[in-house]
């Protein structure tokens, strides 16, 4: 990540797409550019904080990865620039191994780099596969326990990146998610028309409110009860 990011869009090259570099880009869409450009770099800045070794979380790489990928289209980069546009955002440690990993390849695959050869090089440094496997494994094992339903959806959207094969639909998910949800709460959905994941999280998170509500009752309840006389 780059400590400053100008303002305007980036500019644009390449003869394979001229319809995208020529589109003029309106005040609003760079200014959602830029929006989206500083949730890109705090993404990292605000994991180098909570991170006293200074690595990167696979899971904040790939979520840096998806939100600088929702930048392009709006910004019209065209593929020939997206790995260049990414690469300057990076700072520190990130900025350094990047250096050191362009120079290190040869003359063709720096002036032809593409947008899959980039995001394969910052995976296999941050995300290799032994840590892919581990949260696959975390992501199967996950249980809502003690969590509340939006800590346990966090962790399960999170997750679940690194376990697309087990969720190749979004019934897969639906079903994935309850089942993994405490049982006074599984068991209330089961009965009821789940047609979306985000409708199962609406669900789930109205009777965990329900319950604590009803545990809170029940503890007032309790203490403002008579003291029995013998």
């Amino acid at each position: 990540m780059a400590e400053q990011v100008s303002s305007h869009t980036p500019d644009v090259g390449g003869d394979s797409h001229p319809d995208e570099v020529n589109t003029p880009v309106s005040h609003r869409e760079e200014q959602l550019v830029d929006k989206l450009t500083g949730v890109i770099q705090q993404t990292l800045e605000e994991h180098k904080k909570d991170n006293d070794k200074g690595g990167l979380n696979p899971v904040v790489v790939l979520t840096w990865i998806q939100n600088t990928q929702k930048v392009f289209p709006i910004s019209h980069v065209v593929n020939e620039d997206k790995a260049n546009y990414a690469s300057i955002m990076f700072i520190r440690e990130a900025s350094v191994w990047w250096e050191a990993t362009f120079e290190a390849l040869n003359k063709y695959d720096q002036e032809n780099l593409s947008w899959e050869m980039f995001k394969t090089r910052l995976l296999g440094k941050y995300c290799p596969l032994d840590m892919r496997r581990r949260l696959e494994k975390e992501f199967l094992d996950l249980k809502q326990a003690g969590m509340t339903v939006n800590d346990y959806e966090t962790q399960f959207n999170q997750k679940a990146r690194f376990a697309a094969k087990y969720i190749p639909s979004e019934d897969d998910k639906i079903q994935l998610f309850m089942e993994r949800l405490r049982y006074e709460i599984r068991d209330f959905m089961v009965n009821r028309d789940v047609l979306s994941f985000d409708k199962a999280v609406e669900y789930a998170r109205k009777r965990d409110h329900d319950l604590e509500i009803h545990g809170v009752t029940l503890s007032v309840s309790k203490c403002n009860a008579p003291i029995p006389r013998y």
